[in-house]
């Protein structure tokens, strides 16, 4: 079984670990330079300025700060804070003074001595962001597995040290699976790979009647009976263009097809109101590819949607071992969690046995017979674990072009690099079921 705080409340692909410090020092000078934000020497004071404002008692002797590897939505950074020497009475007293003096801030769980990431989102428009992420979480706690850590603190304003929003979060202990795969003896991966199984079994039990992403106006009982859900934002969160232009919507039970029409359609929608990618032939073309997947009956007017996990991926598994033993100690990047088509949720997890070139996002993994025994045998443990009714949506042809296609649909087209995938998923699609052609 996996333990209670096998679903962890991190909600990127920003990796707590530190095993490989030129690749995240790379990765954290990166993002620093690319989104023109400041230094960690710089943010530094800041950073101690706003956890001595959050935890009132402590002082900078009590705190150490940990420079980590950020990721494309998120600075992160690590926080460690030891007992300080004062009487109980203050404590209680600090936490008062937090509830009534610092109203941007929301107090969601205890003031206690341990470790926590700070995360800061890297764009302007975070304040959009982190009220979805922090319900999405909460829901994650609530349905999945529980208890989970919680989000202790957060803020949806400005008005801290930070000039920032942030979420401050439990750290959870555990490696991330992908820095310690190579090292472990195949019992030892035989042991993760139940455990992924398991994962994703209980994701898949976790199904709504509509599609969406969990809506930040959900209060705690929706959460718990039915949650409120919105359409996939069309453009994303971060866009920061044209205001009026409604991003998401109040989603409504229905059929796959429908889920999928309806936003090639908003995508279409958004490209004439702006004019200026000249996609539209794309969007119509995923919605024949659609309506012919749906006449064929790879589409079901009857399934319904289920929590997806879009970046289940060795590096946001973090994971314990003891002797030929491995358990999942938490699961990252939820960020991007939504209830999706149940192809989607049927996705294998191709990473235990791909080609060592193929790239994370190539779906055609999954069919790939692996030159190496060990390869072999993780994939038929999976097969063995998972059964034959989410094997035929993990291997179909089809649905390994709907998981494609969805992608994009995600994601948008707005860039050469996602233009030229949608293209391609069209052709494969013709190369399947050739047009006929009369004349």
């Amino acid at each position: 079984m996996l333990p209670p705080s096998a679903l962890l409340n991190y909600v990127d692909s920003d990796s707590e670990e530190n095993d490989d410090d030129t690749a995240d020092s790379m990765v954290s000078q990166t993002s620093t330079v690319k989104y023109d934000h400041e230094s960690f020497k710089t943010i530094e004071k800041k950073v101690m300025s706003l956890i001595l404002e959050l935890f009132p008692g402590y002082r900078a002797k009590d705190v150490i700060l940990e420079k980590m590897a950020g990721g494309g939505y998120n600075r992160i950074i690590g926080i460690k804070l030891s007992t300080p020497k004062f009487k109980k009475w203050m404590r209680g007293k600090a936490k008062k003074a937090l509830s009534t003096c610092i109203g941007g801030h929301r107090w969601v769980g205890p003031d206690s001595d341990g470790d926590y990431i700070l995360r800061v989102p890297r764009h302007q428009n975070g304040i959009y962001t982190i009220a979805y992420e922090i319900k999405t979480l909460q829901f994650i706690s609530k349905n999945i597995l529980d208890p989970v850590p919680k989000v202790h603190l957060y803020d949806k304003t400005f008005n801290n040290a930070l000039n920032d929003t942030f979420m401050l979060q439990h750290r959870l202990p555990g490696k991330a699976l992908h820095t310690i795969w190579p090292d472990l003896n195949f019992k030892q991966k035989k042991s993760a790979t139940r455990q992924i199984c398991q994962v994703l079994l209980s994701l898949g039990k976790v199904a709504n009647k509509a599609p969406g992403i969990i809506s930040p106006e959900n209060m705690t009982l929706d959460l718990a009976l039915s949650p409120k859900l919105r359409t996939l934002p069309i453009p994303a969160l971060e866009y920061t263009g044209e205001p009026e232009w409604p991003k998401t919507l109040p989603s409504k039970p229905q059929s796959t097809l429908d889920f999928l029409v309806s936003h090639c359609t908003r995508h279409r929608d958004f490209e004439i109101f702006h004019s200026d990618t000249g996609l539209t032939t794309i969007w119509d073309d995923f919605i024949s590819m659609a309506k012919k997947l749906h006449s064929m009956g790879f589409l079901s007017d009857e399934e319904q949607f289920h929590f997806c996990h879009v970046g289940f991926e060795m590096r946001n598994l973090l994971v314990e071992v003891i002797g030929d033993s491995v358990t999942i100690t938490g699961v990252m990047d939820w960020g991007n969690a939504f209830f999706g088509p149940k192809f989607l949720s049927c996705r294998a997890p191709f990473f235990l046995w791909r080609h060592e070139d193929a790239d994370d996002n190539d779906e055609d993994q999954a069919l790939y017979v692996s030159q190496f025994e060990e390869h072999r045998e993780l994939k038929t443990l999976f097969e063995d674990l998972v059964g034959p009714g989410f094997l035929h949506y993990a291997y179909e042809p089809e649905y390994i072009l709907l998981r494609r296609m969805l992608s994009v649909i995600r994601n948008g087209a707005a860039g050469s690099w996602e233009q030229d995938a949608a293209k391609e998923i069209i052709n494969d699609f013709e190369q399947l079921y050739p047009t006929t052609n009369n004349n």
